[in-house]
Parts: C-alpha cells; structure tokens; sequence
C-alpha cells in the first residue's frame, strides 16, 4: 500500500506530534481513510518525514489527524535541479499544467513572464493563489519537500535588464531552429542557478530574442517539432534531470541503451 504523503509548514522533529491543517487532514480521514497506526510522510522546511498516525477525530464537522514524527525520510525525496524557467504565460490550462511539469520535473521555480505574444495580459492575485496551489499539489504527489516556486509574474523588459545587471551569460532562450547546446554545457548549468527562458503561443518577437542576446542569454533548440509551451518546460525538465542523473552503464536503467 502506497504510504500517503501531507504537507506541513512547521519544523519537524522525532518524537514530536504535530497537528495537521485541515485540508491534509480531511485528505487522510475522509479520502483516503486513514486511520490510528497507520504510516504518513510528512513534507516541510527540513525535508521529508516518517510519521505514524497518533490520533484521530471529528471537530465541528472537520477532521483532525495528529502525526508523531518517527524520523528523516532518506532518499524520499526526488532529485531536483536549480533551474529556472521563465515562461510566457499561456491561455487556459496550458500554463496550469506547465507548473505541473516543472513541479513534477524538480525545477526550482516556474516564472510568468508577460510578453510582446503574450495574449493573457492579467495574472491577479487570485490567479496567483490557484498557480501557488496547484505547485502545492504538484509537490506533494512526486515528493518534493519545497514546492515549486511560482513568483509574481514580470515583464521580458524587466526579466532581461535583471539578467543584463547580474552579468549576462545566465541561461539560454528557447528558438525554435536553434541548435541543442553542447551536453558539456548544460552539464555545466546542472548544479548551478541557470535561466531559461520559454515563450507563450507563437514565440518570443524577434526584438525579445535579440534583447536576450544582448543580455548573454544563448538560444537553445530541440531536436523535433515545434513544442506547445507547456511541452518546452516538460522537456527542459526532462534533459536536467538526464543531465544530473545520467543513467548507468551497467543495466541501471533497466539493461536498455540510453
């Protein structure tokens, strides 16, 4: 039986019981229904957590779960990579399932950037919520102690004079024709920040590209069609992840070639 996992904001510690919030107790009690004994990982600032269910009950309606803290959870959590990408915000679900694919990926934070072919021209704080949520929900379901970092979204104007300022050579932007960098180069990027930067529907403007240059940002291509916005983000996850784990010679990915 798969064990459930929650998310708590607190430090944890051995021994300690800790309260969980509503949703994640309701989650366990009335979905999943957990009960007294029953084992839980916990998700929070000091990495992920072996609990036991200490306690259960009913108040006003609303489930209450206590967890006594068992210990450190190792190799719980996924691998992850320091990268960022600063995407061009997408009508519809497109962008909702680009923060999935990042969450799920093990970037570090999903960036909206409005752009010149940017067509949503708002992210207000409600929709800012539901993209910090759906991080929260990515988070929990692959494992990841920290979700995703969703930060308020930027223009391409601001984006680049950051990456200008702090001294240019920062990452890559996504140009459909361009060529895939060296693998030298990106393994370079893989334990260190790194920026790239991925346009909405019908790409960056040729003026955004050429600002990107000029703020030392390369272009990067893929070897195939050119890819729907949240499908760019999946894929660069896709190659950090290759490029920090690379599989084993000797049958680790289960005896087939790379």
């Amino acid at each position: 039986m798969r064990i459930p996992r929650a998310r708590v904001d607190a430090p944890l510690r051995p021994g300690e019981r800790i309260e969980l919030p509503p949703e994640e107790a309701r989650h366990l009690d009335v979905v999943l229904r957990r009960r007294k004994g029953d084992p839980v990982l916990l998700l929070g600032p000091s990495g992920v957590w072996r609990g036991s269910i200490a306690d259960t009950g009913r108040s006003g309606g609303s489930s209450m779960v206590v967890v006594e803290i068992v210990g450190e959870a190792p190799g719980a959590e996924p691998g992850g990579l320091p990268w960022t990408v600063a995407c061009g915000i997408t009508r519809g679900e497109s962008f909702e399932l680009a923060i999935r694919m990042a969450s799920e990926l093990g970037l570090d934070a999903l960036l909206p950037v409005l752009t010149r072919r940017t067509v949503v021209r708002t992210a207000g704080p409600e929709k800012r919520r539901r993209w910090e949520r759906i991080a929260a929900e990515a988070s929990k379901q692959c494992g990841r102690a920290q979700p995703l970092e969703v930060p308020e979204p930027v223009t391409f104007a601001r984006l680049v004079d950051g990456v200008a300022s702090g001294g240019g050579a920062a990452g890559w932007i996504a140009v459909p024709g361009a060529a895939l960098p060296p693998r030298a180069d990106l393994e370079a990027s893989a334990g260190r920040r790194t920026l790239f930067l991925v346009g909405p529907e019908g790409g960056f403007d040729p003026e955004e590209v050429a600002l990107a240059a000029a703020a030392g940002l390369r272009e990067i291509g893929f070897p195939c069609p050119v890819l729907r916005t949240p499908t760019a983000v999946a894929l660069l996850g896709a190659l950090g992840m290759l490029i920090a784990a690379p599989f084993s010679r000797d049958g680790g990915n289960g005896g087939n070639p790379p």
